[in-house]
């Protein structure tokens, strides 16, 4: 994952975006809000080690001219972005690059489209919010994570555009041992049919967003490591991860926090302390190798939002 991003020739008389992925999400399900409506949503787990750029200028030709075309998403973003800010007769040049692998959750997608509507903006010097950066995300992509925003942790809702809830913290620090559970089945976002939860795991999805407000308020990395494993096994079922089991357990007797997923990808993570003594981290790589998987360790400090 650690690959440099192409920048295009002459890129210093451009205007950058830039956006960091994801290692997929802390919390995913179902939550009501104060009206009794119900929304799915989710809480990032951002990751700023894989990122995508993107880089925009003013052109003396009329319109938009977007490359690589292949990264449809992004393209669509600007095009939403540009028709309500380019006036008519003037013209932008945009260029996406990234070093995120797609499929795996690590938010390819959405990295793509706010590193491009940041980098529109910037050419234009037309200020954006994040809100409105998460509205043409949804608009592009169908489902965005919520990357966007940074500083506090928030749960959003996903399919809408709207921040559910914002947190009084961001979330707690730890360490990451981060593994590719699937390498050869990547999974399509656009083809991956949403999970159907029944209402006890609607109900306790309620529990588990008040327990992430509490450890995100008292920095307890140790709770939001329950969370996260509540959630990834409750979404098991909709997409099986690989050895999962042997994983959980292995986490568990290893002291690991917990185990965290990204929902519609193949990334896994076993958070742990920031503070992990060295063999303990030995013991828990070599485990992990033993069943198959070539994990990394990411510290706590290249995990922070």
């Amino acid at each position: 994952m650690n690959m440099a991003i192409q920048r295009p020739r002459n890129s210093c008389a451009r205007a950058m975006g830039i956006a960091n992925g994801h290692h997929g999400e802390i919390l995913q399900g179902i939550f009501v809000d104060e009206n009794g409506r119900r929304h799915r949503g989710l809480i990032t787990l951002a990751f700023p080690y894989v990122q995508s750029a993107a880089w925009a200028a003013r052109s003396a030709t009329p319109g938009v001219e977007f490359s690589p075309m292949a990264r449809k998403k992004a393209h669509r973003a600007a095009m939403l972005f540009l028709r309500k800010h380019l006036k008519r007769g003037e013209g932008v040049s945009v260029q996406v690059g990234s070093n995120i692998p797609m499929g795996l959750g690590l938010g390819s997608s959405t990295a793509d489209v706010v590193a491009a509507v940041r980098a529109c903006a910037r050419a234009l010097r037309c200020s954006i919010s994040p809100t409105e950066i998460f509205e043409i995300a949804v608009q592009a992509e169908e489902a965005s994570d919520g990357t966007m925003f940074q500083g506090k942790a928030r749960l959003v809702a996903h399919r809408e555009g709207r921040v559910l809830e914002t947190f009084a913290k961001r979330l707690p620090h730890f360490g990451l041992v981060s593994f590719n559970a699937a390498p050869d089945r990547p999974v399509d976002t656009i083809c991956f049919e949403p999970a159907r939860y029944d209402e006890d795991e609607v109900g306790e999805f309620q529990e588990l967003v008040r327990m992430a407000a509490r450890a995100i308020a008292t920095d307890d990395a140790a709770l939001l490591g329950q969370i996260a494993t509540r959630s990834a096994i409750i979404n098991e079922r909709f997409l099986p991860q690989p050895h999962f089991r042997e994983v959980l357990e292995f986490s568990q007797c290893s002291g690991g926090l917990g185990v965290q997923v990204a929902h519609s990808g193949r990334v896994v993570g076993i958070m742990v302390a920031s503070d992990i003594d060295v063999r303990r981290l030995k013991r828990l790589l070599g485990g992990l190798r033993e069943i198959g998987f070539l994990p990394t360790y990411y510290p706590a400090t290249d995990v922070a939002a």
